[in-house]
């Protein structure tokens, strides 16, 4: 960052991100329902590169403190800071919601015992042996049906959930590779931009401090062939001898003419 122009332009980029995120706030009611278009994941690795990029503009911009910009984008970086810590606990809601809307219940291989039955020792043993014959049964198959063929589709549906979540968040990442791929290649040409401005600065001050010291020999000169190198008393009496009278001539004028 070597401009306010430059931190301006990313507070602006980030600013456009989160509005384009479209998460609800911590004002909604409790009885709406939180939905966003996005996968909560995915929003959660932007809200993490925002929040990273905002320490990093905060030192930057201790640079230009007397700048006429600087209290406007000290507010600008509290403001997203704000935002972000907010979206970030909302995120955190939606993917808790997201996680158990697309969970896949897991099969169990055998009831569990009912609370009525668990100190009861008969009970108890005649579980444990139903549980060996049926374990003795499905390992005694002989490539039969057993009751693990009837949990394949369940393990095809979560092989499918994960498969469609990782497509989702590839697409996603494609995405956000590219904008901030376009971002980068923005701030390039805002740096270009800037290092113009200072090229064109730099040779304007140049050229003006060449004139200034050919105007100051200019005047050593003239000095010099006035007064032989030499400025004598007499001479600096007689020039402030012209300066009282001029003074005192100002002063008659402003004091008579209103007069008249």
């Amino acid at each position: 960052m070597s401009s306010t122009r430059s931190i301006e332009c990313i507070l602006t980029k980030h600013q456009d991100l989160l509005s384009s995120l479209r998460l609800p706030d911590l004002l909604t009611s409790p009885s709406e329902p939180l939905e966003s278009k996005k996968i909560p994941y995915v929003t959660h690795l932007e809200l993490l590169s925002i929040a990273n990029d905002l320490p990093i503009i905060r030192k930057n911009l201790q640079k230009y403190t007397k700048h006429r910009k600087y209290n406007e984008l000290t507010d600008a970086v509290c403001h997203i800071q704000n935002t972000v810590d907010e979206y970030l606990f909302v995120n955190e809601q939606l993917m808790n919601k997201f996680d158990a809307a697309r969970a896949v219940p897991t099969p169990r291989l055998s009831e569990e015992p009912q609370s009525g039955d668990e100190h009861d020792p008969t009970k108890l043993s005649h579980d444990a042996n139903d549980d060996l014959s049926l374990l003795r049964q499905r390992l005694l198959a002989g490539g039969t049906h057993t009751s693990f063929d009837d949990e394949a589709p369940n393990i095809n549906k979560a092989n499918e959930y994960h498969e469609s979540i990782q497509e989702d968040i590839m697409s996603e990442l494609t995405g956000l590779a590219s904008s901030l791929r376009e971002s980068a290649i923005s701030f390039s040409a805002k740096l270009a931009d800037d290092n113009k401005a200072l090229d064109k600065t730099s040779d304007a001050m140049y050229k003006n401090e060449t004139m200034m010291r050919q105007v100051g020999n200019n005047l050593n000169n003239y000095v010099t062939n006035k007064t032989g190198g030499k400025i004598s008393f007499w001479f600096l009496l007689k020039l402030t001898l012209v300066v009282y009278a001029v003074f005192f001539g100002m002063v008659i004028i402003v004091k008579i003419f209103p007069k008249l």
